[in-house]
């Protein structure tokens, strides 16, 4: 064969040569590709990814408008091809495994859920969620590939009252009026720290480890007001706050607080809202040191959701103790019918009227004079 005849046969092979296309991460119901993570690949190379749902198609992005159109405006490129049918060469993360599902190769959770923790009661996960059992957690974590631990048991509170920590945890609210369990140090014994400094509570301690202390104590954070002993006429025009803070009032104490305030922007995407100490509600904490900050005084968290919530638990308070004192003196009367026979024979049909207090304690005493009547009446024919 001569040089020609090569040549020709090189054209033919690139003529006839592998078709590059583009790889995504997965195929839609619709059959449809999305999430373009390689261009210009063959199908060979593209399958070579253990991933149980990584897509093949023919076609060539060029540029990102393209990829644009038909991802985001059409909902996915067609022609799409699963570059897997089955299980083998389909390698799944850590605690799962590959299974055949409707067809098609799928990573499912592997759960060791014992019938004890099937049967568990509801616990608080780290995420501040509710979870019936701790099998509904353990799903849940490989499902979304999350490490959500368990925080405490029972249902998520809204603060540490009835909250009970497990392995020797503290319960702590953050700035949101939230409960969190965590290890606390109580004893400070050497510290390397040896800055004395004021607390909002206006005590002063010897170091910042006392003040951690008091906090795991108290389980609410204490901000720091200022360094330094605390001093009873302290103000702003005398208290020198660490570059970056500003100074406010504590309506409470009318001590100074130093407080970030500079370049105080807040996500919209926090959905956490506090009622302040001011008794104002707030979308968050961020926006309530906002607030704070414009206003020049020190407002906290009074606890997390709306004033309101607390407002409605005095209201209800109030009714059950008013409850209780008109049920307190109130008797409870029945009556009970019944028959006495004479030793001289006679019958006597009476009715025994029973008042029953609760200050008796479960004492039932007969007070009706019909009752008296017929024990008299009975002695004198007897």
């Amino acid at each position: 064969m001569d040089i020609s005849g090569l040549v020709v046969l090189g054209l033919l092979a690139t003529a006839v040569g592998v078709q590059a296309g583009t790889c995504w991460l997965s195929k839609t119901k619709q059959n449809l590709c999305m999430g373009a993570f390689s261009l210009n690949v063959s199908k060979e190379e593209c399958c070579r990814n253990p991933s149980p749902h990584v897509s093949w198609t023919p076609q060539t992005f060029t540029s990102t408008g393209d990829l644009f159109y038909w991802q985001e405006l059409i909902g996915g490129a067609p022609d799409c091809e699963l570059c897997h049918d089955t299980c083998d060469g389909v390698k799944c993360p850590q605690g799962k495994e590959c299974r055949r599902r409707r067809g098609v190769p799928k990573c499912v959770c592997l759960i060791n859920c014992t019938q004890r923790l099937r049967k568990s009661r509801k616990i608080c996960g780290t995420d501040g969620k509710t979870y019936n059992n701790e099998c509904q957690l353990r799903r849940r974590n490989c499902k979304r590939e999350t490490s959500v631990s368990v925080a405490y048991r029972g249902v998520c509170r809204q603060s540490c009252k009835k909250v009970r920590c497990l392995d020797g945890k503290r319960c702590l609210e953050d700035q949101n009026g939230l409960p969190h369990c965590v290890h606390c140090q109580v004893h400070c014994q050497n510290s390397d720290d040896d800055r004395v400094l004021c607390g909002e509570d206006g005590v002063t301690y010897r170091n910042p480890c006392e003040l951690r202390a008091a906090v795991c104590r108290r389980h609410k954070s204490i901000r720091i007001a200022y360094y330094g002993k605390c001093r009873a006429n302290a103000t702003c025009l005398d208290t020198q706050c660490s570059e970056g803070l500003s100074c406010l009032i504590n309506p409470v104490n009318h001590q100074p607080l130093c407080a970030q305030c500079k370049t105080r922007t807040c996500s919209p995407l926090s959905r956490y809202k506090v009622c302040g100490t001011d008794g104002v509600d707030y979308k968050n904490y961020c926006i309530l040191m906002r607030a704070s900050c414009k206003m020049v005084l020190a407002i906290d968290t009074r606890h997390s959701g709306s004033c309101d919530r607390s407002m409605r638990r005095k209201q209800k308070h109030k009714k059950r103790r008013r409850r209780r004192k008109k049920t307190r003196g109130r008797k409870k009367t029945r009556y009970v019918d019944a028959v006495l026979r004479g030793s001289d024979g006679v019958r006597i049909k009476l009715r025994l009227k029973q008042v029953h207090s609760k200050a008796d304690k479960g004492i039932s005493l007969p007070l009706s004079l019909e009752h008296l009547f017929a024990q008299k009446h009975v002695k004198e024919n007897g």
